[in-house]
């Protein structure tokens, strides 16, 4: 049965991929998706801070 967000096209939605993949591939998967993970929350925690800054009446 086809996956919700597989529509058809292309190779397959990257999560039927990483469900393809073996332990050690899933490891060596790990670090630089919990690397880009951080990256994205570092982000966000720094633009929410600035927000908030501006809304307290900083810059």
């Amino acid at each position: 049965m086809p996956s919700r967000l597989d529509h058809g096209s292309g190779p397959g939605f990257p999560v039927r991929q990483v469900r393809r993949t073996r332990g050690a591939e899933l490891a060596a998967l790990a670090l630089p998706l919990l690397a880009i993970t951080l990256a994205m929350l570092e982000s966000a925690f720094v633009a929410a801070a600035d927000g908030l800054a501006r809304l307290v009446g900083g810059v």
